[in-house]
């Protein structure tokens, strides 16, 4: 049996050790031990020398207050949006990793590591509901780069978002639709399935249905696609088909059918 070192006096750490107790469930020698802070504690031979044991405790609650309290804002939602960035920048197990670190966005070296220093740079959000968004999305999270939006501004702003540009101005499809007073769902209908032009589906009048709805003019007449169907004397899911199919409007509407005739 190894002899007995006696400890008695000697400090580890925050711990000192005052005299030897009993063994633990383990049969490991342990020792009464007063922390700097005043506290009592039981400590195994072997944690005080090898310095796993540092403190009764106070140490880590110390280092954690540092860590997760220094700034009094971890549970803010300012705190949640840096924490949101620095993840999905820098964890690839992150599940948005892959459209932000995984394509190279980064977040600058002062915000990384610095809460207060991303703080101090965006300031407090001036509303509940906006979130922390990046002008060019090209590009990662630094002041110059970064602002407070709402889901609509950030919507618009998506890098998947399809741009239109007419007359020289450049606008996404929601955009466009704001900008001209139409629904956006009609406007890809109209630009995507009936192949118009951009000038004829940003400015042909609204209406709800595609089919029965969408004004023509032609001759300086407007009329919608029913209605045109009835001038010519034509079935409008005719006129409609041909529409769908990319025919321009003076072919869709005044080309005469021709029906098949089968041998009997």
């Amino acid at each position: 049996m190894p002899k007995l070192i006696d400890l008695t006096g000697q400090t580890f750490n925050s711990l000192t050790a005052i005299h030897r107790t009993e063994n633990d469930k383990f049969g490991n020698a342990c020792w009464k031990c007063q922390c700097v802070c005043g506290n009592i504690t039981i400590v195994p031979t072997g944690s005080l020398k090898s310095g796993h044991t540092k403190s009764c405790g106070c140490f880590s609650k110390e280092v954690h207050a540092k860590i997760t309290f220094i700034h009094g804002m971890s549970h803010t939602s300012e705190y949640s949006a840096w924490e949101g960035i620095i993840q999905r920048c820098t964890n690839p197990n992150n599940q948005a990793f892959k459209n932000y670190g995984g394509r190279g966005i980064g977040v600058c070296s002062e915000w990384k590591n610095d809460f207060m220093a991303f703080f101090n740079d965006m300031g407090k959000k001036p509303s509940p509901k906006l979130t922390i968004d990046r002008v060019d999305n090209d590009k990662g999270y630094f002041p110059e780069n970064c602002v407070w939006a709402n889901r609509k501004t950030q919507a618009n702003n998506r890098r998947n978002n399809r741009v239109i540009t007419f007359n020289d101005v450049s606008l996404n499809i929601t955009q466009w639709a704001e900008k001209v007073g139409i629904d956006r769902g009609i406007l890809r209908v109209r630009l995507d399935k009936l192949k118009w032009s951009i000038e004829d589906a940003l400015y042909t009048p609204k209406n709800k249905h595609p089919r029965g709805k969408y004004y023509i003019t032609l001759n300086g007449w407007t009329m919608n696609i029913t209605q045109w169907a009835r001038f010519v004397n034509k079935p409008a899911n005719v006129v409609f088909g041909r529409l769908k199919s990319g025919w321009p409007h003076a072919k869709a509407i005044f080309t005469p059918i021709r029906y098949r005739h089968t041998r009997k």
